[in-house]
């Protein structure tokens, strides 16, 4: 047994969203001027907040014009098909893992948090979790400090907590408040820039189960 606890990203992570979600972006991104943009460089240069990520492709800031159209795409693509996105394919896999090793486990994410809790239930799996956490506020939540209260709602300790997250986001909120990151190629970075980080990277939830449970401290 051991008294680890894994905090899990929502989208791109548990959730299998990334083809829908990079294909918004995408079609923002051509409309303003890149026609030829891949879902390969959306996860080369995706980063928050958005209109970082909108110069790095496109050359310029993005109008508010522009931030509101990608908004309310996202909604009208997303919304209607949002229970029916897939977990992760190994997902079950790498939940059951940790519970069977006695580790807790819990999900924060940037997603609304009602939509959140929802959709973890629609998928059968919030049985699994001490808490499920997301944004209070919609694009106004930022990680680093979502995680320190999510941390200290349930007590965790740094060094005995692991964060599996998608993104560079994910590593730098969890570094910033000294817990490890395993980073999962799932989602909306590369595994080049998942690499960069130094952090430990799996291309499975099931690899990053595993990761997280060897790589924990000696008690």
């Amino acid at each position: 047994m051991t008294d680890l606890h894994v905090i899990w990203d929502w989208n791109g992570t548990l959730l299998d969203d990334f083809e829908i979600t990079a294909e918004v972006s995408a079609e923002m991104i051509r409309t303003a001027g890149r026609p030829d943009v891949t879902h390969d460089d959306i996860r080369d240069h995706h980063t928050r907040p958005f209109s970082h990520f909108f110069h790095a492709l496109v050359g310029r800031e993005p109008t508010e014009q522009e931030m509101a159209a990608n908004m309310a795409r996202y909604s009208q693509v997303y919304d209607p098909i949002k229970h029916q996105l897939p977990l992760a394919a190994d997902a079950l896999h790498a939940l059951e893992l940790l519970k069977e090793s006695g580790a807790g486990q819990s999900v924060l994410s940037m997603a609304p948090q009602d939509e959140l809790r929802a959709l973890v239930s629609h998928n059968g799996i919030a049985d699994y979790f001490r808490a499920i956490d997301g944004a209070e506020t919609l694009g106004q939540d930022r990680k680093r400090a979502s995680l320190e209260r999510h941390m200290g709602r349930l007590g965790l300790m740094p060094a005995r907590t692991v964060l599996i997250g998608d993104t560079v986001d994910d590593f730098d909120a969890a570094s910033a408040l000294g817990i490890r990151a395993v980073l999962v190629t799932t989602g909306m970075h590369s595994a080049r820039r998942l690499a960069a980080t130094g952090s430990d990277v799996a291309d499975t939830l099931l690899g990053a189960a595993r990761l997280a449970l060897h790589g924990q401290p000696a008690a």
